[in-house]
């Protein structure tokens, strides 16, 4: 395997995902230089060596990053990109309710989000990965979580 340099026409962006579905590569949420989040997913086709990002206009509610990322295909479903946990934009007027343990899942497709609320404190969460079981598509597995610096 070699190492291939591809030329860059997106900002750069810290905290956010990157996802590979066939042949293109999905990045979403994080900050840019600036600090803002963004609210759209990139997308990069990985066969075309003169690809340029793309900007899709997905109507994700709100910036976000520090957040985890699988594409899967569920059965009977179309293929998606899951998201869980994560960190809202700091320059929200107001705090979320359930900020971290909501699921939203981007039907690659259709480009439509759907928001899986959950009072599942397991999915409260942020700076984890996530990965799809080889042996079985239904299967996520959730690693890690930031646990907030308590003083003794």
């Amino acid at each position: 395997m070699q190492w291939e340099q591809y030329t860059s026409n997106q900002a750069c962006l810290s905290h956010h995902t990157a996802i590979v579905h066939k042949d293109d590569l999905y990045i979403f949420g994080g900050n840019s230089l600036d600090n803002c989040n963004r609210l759209s997913m990139f997308v990069l086709n990985l066969k075309n060596p003169h690809s340029t990002w793309r900007s899709i206009n997905c109507s994700f509610p709100y910036g976000l990053r520090d957040h985890a990322a699988v594409a899967v295909k569920l059965h009977n479903s179309a293929p998606s990109i899951i998201i869980s946990g994560g960190e809202p934009c700091r320059f929200l007027p107001k705090p979320l309710p359930n900020q971290d343990s909501s699921i939203h899942i981007f039907n690659l497709e259709s480009y439509q989000w759907t928001q899986v609320n959950s009072n599942d404190t397991l999915l409260n969460r942020k700076l984890h990965a996530m990965v799809v079981d080889p042996c079985n598509n239904e299967k996520i597995y959730c690693i890690g979580k930031l646990i907030p610096f308590q003083s003794h």
